[in-house]
């Protein structure tokens, strides 16, 4: 693995990972997103928490060929695979925040220095 490598993976990615260090770990060894069929719910929770974009996307999974370039466009919710696109259903805008901020912890202390400015 290398820094801006995406994760393509098949159903219930991240299941029987019930703490942060999973998440963690991926984000700490530079994985920028995870393209998956569908992800456990308390991973999908632990990895925003800590920053790790996770795209939820079957179409994009079962079209994947080894070698194919993956591009995210959050903007468009799409997900391009070789000379594909695929929609996905768009993030909420404050996941996205979170996941900008570098993590929940980051994006609650920003938060309050911003109110706090004001």
């Amino acid at each position: 693995m290398k820094k801006g490598d995406i994760i393509i993976a098949g159903e219930n990615f991240g299941c029987g990972s019930s703490r942060e260090q999973p998440a963690l770990g991926l984000k700490a060894v530079g994985i920028e997103a995870i393209i998956a069929k569908s992800f456990a719910r308390i991973f999908f929770r632990a990895s925003i928490n800590q920053g790790l974009l996770l795209i939820e996307c079957k179409e994009a999974v079962d079209n994947y060929k080894e070698g194919d370039e993956v591009k995210i466009d959050l903007l468009k919710g799409e997900v391009s695979v070789g000379e594909k696109s695929f929609k996905f259903p768009p993030l909420n805008k404050e996941l996205i925040k979170i996941r900008d901020s570098g993590g929940l912890l980051n994006y609650a202390r920003k938060k309050l220095l911003d109110e706090r400015g004001k």
